[in-house]
């Protein structure tokens, strides 16, 4: 292999820093009016009326729509939200009107000159609260709040309780986070009976767009998704934060015009899909010598107003970390619960890293209560190649031991090097957390997970890849040229992924799960074969040899066994072009996941591959002011094989530092009325360039035999166990536990003075 295994840089990254990429935001249409949202300002209340003439008289206007206006109910798991809210509004941000309007300023002003009615109601902040008998109802249609309530056991957790020497239980908590992308979300609807086109950047445009049809009223093929380069997504773009596309579309239908909105930040962190604040209640049952037994847990996952991917990620959230460990028996409740806040949603981990700082967190205090090392009693009790596990994954590859064994390597290292720097009030510590995730998920989407793409050889020798899966970000269009340009044997300068259309593009399940390499990889390597293959059975009949005689290296066929035999694919591609009247050297796959997965009791294999990680944190405590530093982060992954190093250890880096800021100062937080305090990256306290620690990374290369080339997913595992892993260091250095997210310095000063256990 000539490319596989080699950095590369990312095929977009020149237009990218020269900003010649084009975003949503710099899209412009002829006739283009500008499109501005009214949202409400109560937590919970009755929607009494709505008045839009004022607005609707004012120059400039040219069109204002409402609920009235948005007749079809949708939701990606649960059917439960409108484009434009419908007899009451469940959270401060609610969508209830949408004016288009020749400029920013005339849309504003329009908003203004709306007048809505409301009945205020009484409104429920906190799952544990909503889910009380007397709690109000967000949705009559559940009781007690509850939207989604998982229960299962696996084997026999009471036998197993009862035989164990030791257990250790915790109540965790952790607050809803922001995905933080630089480009808040926007569309461009434009609207020509009988054709809807969005120019807007989704994770998932096919699955959006059946969602779309459901929403409008349309059929899918009357909608075209069209996307443009995407400033980040990190899960918050997949097909659950669709109201901006809904509404411009809305807008677009009624004025005849194309529409454009853009939420401000503001706009974007009090409306969009944050991670959820959860409660994990957990105990850990084990043997004096370190042998875990059984687990049980009681999940409660807080929904916001409505559901849209949170039941997906609530039921992974139930069962792939524990997956890490070999269990004999576990117990586990789960309950979506619908609270009068902001709706969540996917973000990076997809779940795992609030259920990795649960267990994590309990594996640590095990240890601490027989006498026995944080990494020992890991290195005991973890799966391994060949396990099938509690849950029913099936581990082909697993290198988690060697990934335990590495992180404690380099951090021995460093200790033996190490002058200590701490004053008297800042202590050190180290903490360790391990992770798992997959590589497509089986569990939350349905029975098809895999991938299309179509490859094309170009009669100038260039090769173009149509593949359904987008890029938001992460490099994965970079992965699938890489793919192509090894498996044809051409430079990696000559093969283009198109951006993603659904007029022209394959279909795709969408980028989350980290799937894309393996499902979208397979796809490619399987259809740039069958192009490989077939210039190769053409170059045999012109160089008149046989086809097992030639290969292809950096565009030109050659013969294995007469040097001079020899010709350019570009010649090859002109030649089959021209003899059959214009059809291209073009080949299309399918690559699909044979995994199966009871959607009842969750139990499966819910991928075809497995990430496994293992990090160490190093901080730096001072017990004064309450702040903590990570100065060092050691991470080992087994990521199968690794196919662009310096892309896979930038998706390491940035994972780990958006699992430092969720560890320690993200929070969205929101008052007593329900309107979110801090919408602004100001007040919302992310990581930045001097809280950025020293990163040390190795991979451990397992070669898993479903993988394109032997590769395994890497871009949410990333982030899955830092949380954790910060949060076992801050215990090591204070010798107290905090069992809550973010750890802030009221909480350090608290638990350093012995102050409350859970804080």
């Amino acid at each position: 292999m000539s490319l596989i295994g080699t950095s590369l840089p990312r095929i977009e990254s020149r237009n990218k820093v020269t900003g010649r990429a084009i975003y949503g935001d710099d899209i412009s249409l002829p006739g283009m009016v500008i499109g501005k949202i009214l949202r409400s300002p109560y937590a919970h209340a009755r929607i009494v009326s709505v008045d839009t003439s004022r607005a609707e008289s004012m120059d400039g206007v040219f069109a204002v729509v409402t609920g009235a206006d948005a007749q079809y109910i949708f939701g990606e798991n649960i059917a439960d939200e409108y484009p434009l809210a419908r007899g009451k509004v469940r959270y401060v941000g609610d969508e209830v009107a949408a004016v288009a309007a020749v400029s920013e300023a005339c849309a504003v002003a329009a908003l203004n000159a709306i007048e809505v009615a409301y009945e205020t109601l009484p409104a429920v902040f906190e799952p544990i609260e909503a889910m009380k008998e007397d709690a109000p109802l967000v949705h009559e249609s559940s009781p007690r709040n509850v939207a989604l309530h998982v229960d299962f056991k696996r084997g026999d957790p009471e036998a197993a309780f009862a035989e164990a020497d030791v257990v250790v239980e915790g109540e965790f908590y952790t607050s809803n986070v922001y995905q933080g992308y630089l480009e808040p979300v926007n569309a461009v609807a434009d609207w020509q009976p009988p054709r809807l086109t969005l120019y807007t950047a989704l994770q998932s445009p096919y699955r959006s767009r059946i969602n779309i049809a459901r929403a409008l009223g349309l059929s899918v093929s009357q909608i075209r998704i069209v996307c443009p380069e995407m400033g980040g997504g990190f899960g918050g773009k997949v097909s659950t934060n669709l109201k901006v596309p809904l509404i411009a579309a809305l807008l677009s239908m009624k004025c005849g015009r194309p529409v454009k909105i853009t939420l401000t930040r503001e706009e974007d962190m009090e409306a969009g899909r944050p991670r959820a604040g959860t409660v994990v209640r957990s105990s850990l049952a084990l043997k004096k010598d370190g042998t875990f037994l059984a687990k049980k847990t009681h999940i409660i996952y807080d929904n916001g107003a409505y559901t849209g991917f949170s039941a997906s990620v609530m039921k992974t959230m139930a069962v792939r970390a524990e997956n890490i460990y070999r269990f004999k028996a576990c117990e586990t409740q789960a309950d979506l619960v619908y609270t009068n806040k902001t709706p969540t949603g996917p973000y990076r981990g997809f779940g795992t890293p609030m259920a990795l700082f649960a267990l994590e967190s309990l594996v640590d205090m095990a240890s601490e209560k027989i006498g026995m090392d944080p990494l020992e009693i890991r290195l005991k009790n973890i799966a391994q190649k060949g396990d099938v596990t509690l849950h029913g994954y099936v581990f082909n590859t697993c290198g988690l031991k060697e990934c335990l064994e590495s992180v404690k390597k380099m951090r021995d290292a460093d200790k033996e090097r190490q002058v200590s720097s701490c004053s008297t009030t800042v202590k050190r510590g180290y903490g360790v957390a391990l992770c798992i995730h997959n590589s497509g998920n089986r569990l939350s989407f349905g029975p098809f997970d895999g991938s299309t793409a179509i490859v094309r050889c170009e009669e100038d020798g260039y090769i173009t890849v149509f593949s359904g899966e987008q890029d938001c970000g992460q490099g994965s269009d970079s992965v699938l040229a890489q793919i192509a340009a090894e498996v044809i044997g051409v430079g990696y300068d000559r093969v283009r992924v198109l951006t993603k259309d659904s007029e022209v593009s394959p279909f795709g399940i969408g980028t989350f799960a980290s799937r894309v390499t393996m499902m979208g990889g397979n796809a490619v390597r399987l259809a740039a074969g069958k192009v490989r293959d077939r210039l190769i059975s053409e170059a045999a009949v012109m160089l008149n040899c046989k086809p097992q005689e030639l290969f292809i290296s950096n565009g030109i066929v050659q013969s294995k066994v007469d040097p001079a035999k020899h010709i350019e694919i570009s010649e090859i591609a002109r030649s089959v072009l021209h003899k059959t009247r214009g059809e291209h050297i073009l080949e299309r796959a399918v690559f699909f996941a044979n995994t199966e997965v009871d959607q009842k009791t969750l139990y499966g294999n819910v991928s075809l591959g497995y990430c496994f990680g293992a990090q160490l944190c190093e901080v730096e405590v001072d017990v004064e002011t309450g702040k903590v530093r990570v100065p060092k982060v050691y991470a080992a992954y087994d990521v199968g094989k690794v196919l662009n190093p310096m892309g896979a250890e930038g998706q390491l880096q940035g994972g780990i530092v958006q699992g430092i800021g969720m560890a320690l100062t993200e929070k969205l937080a929101y008052g007593e009325d329900g309107r979110l305090q801090n919408p602004n990256f100001r007040d919302y306290r992310m990581m930045n360039i001097v809280d950025i620690p020293e990163v040390r990374i190795e991979f451990i290369e397992t070669n898993e035999p479903n993988g394109p080339f032997g590769a395994k997913s890497i871009a949410e595992a990333s982030m899955d166990p830092t949380p954790a892993a910060v949060a076992n260091a801050v215990a090591n250095a204070l010798g107290a536990r905090a069992f809550r997210l973010p750890i802030e310095p009221e909480h350090v000063i608290t638990l350093a003075k012995g102050g409350a256990r859970c804080c």
